[in-house]
């Protein structure tokens, strides 16, 4: 879809009914300056408001979408341009997400050596007389992250699962042999790469909220 060509769209049958961004935004409940970016064509109004913006613009939703008005012999060709325009609109966006969650990944891949490293550097100084076999186990309990972050990779559901309960094994750990300390990089690195891979995988439908709360 071509935001500007809407947001001009939306402003000259705004102006046509002689409404002001005020008027029109008091209608849909919504502040002018949110009027005034759509007209702009910086961003589209919530898909709540397609209905109301098109009733109080007089305006059908294909006309919105296509950001002209259509007369009734082209609907049926304007209705299939919109849905190719909104299909190819929802793959970019889908497409970029994807991207941006296989970066962090490999970022989280790389990390973990670095991760390991620390954690082993803060209980050898801290904790003397570790024994061999829990240092053995949080060893490959955090090279665990590697088949958790290969399994997002390839967007199998279970590596998000598996990267959370890596990491509350290592925070259990790491409480009851250090106490509880807010800055250790360890705990960061790993906490914050799980948020972010999270958050972008419901995002982008990888995950499902109704999904993970059945789960729980």
């Amino acid at each position: 879809m071509n935001q500007e060509k809407i947001g001009q769209f939306i402003a000259g049958c705004r102006k046509k009914k002689g409404m002001t961004q005020k008027e029109l935004g008091e209608r849909l409940n919504v502040s002018d300056k949110s009027i005034s970016k759509w007209e702009r064509g910086i961003n589209m109004p919530d898909v709540s408001l397609y209905m109301p913006l098109c009733e109080a613009l007089n305006i059908s939703i294909n006309e919105l979408f296509a950001g002209e008005y259509i007369q009734t012999d082209a609907i049926v060709q304007k209705s299939e341009e919109n849905i190719i325009s909104i299909v190819k609109d929802n793959y970019e966006k889908t497409k970029k997400l994807n991207k941006i969650q296989n970066i962090i990944v490999v970022i989280a891949l790389l990390s973990v050596p670095f991760i390991v490293l620390q954690w082993n550097l803060k209980l050898v100084w801290t904790v003397v007389e570790l024994k061999t076999q829990t240092y053995t186990n949080i060893y490959l309990i955090s090279l665990s992250y590697f088949i958790a972050y290969f399994l997002v990779y390839k967007k199998i559901r279970l590596g998000y699962y598996l990267m959370w309960i890596i990491f509350i094994l290592l925070f259990c750990i790491n409480i009851s042999l250090l106490g509880y300390d807010p800055k250790l990089l360890t705990l960061s690195v790993d906490l914050w790469m799980n948020i972010f891979i999270t958050i972008i995988a419901i995002i982008n439908n990888d995950l499902k909220l109704s999904h993970l709360i059945k789960k729980v």
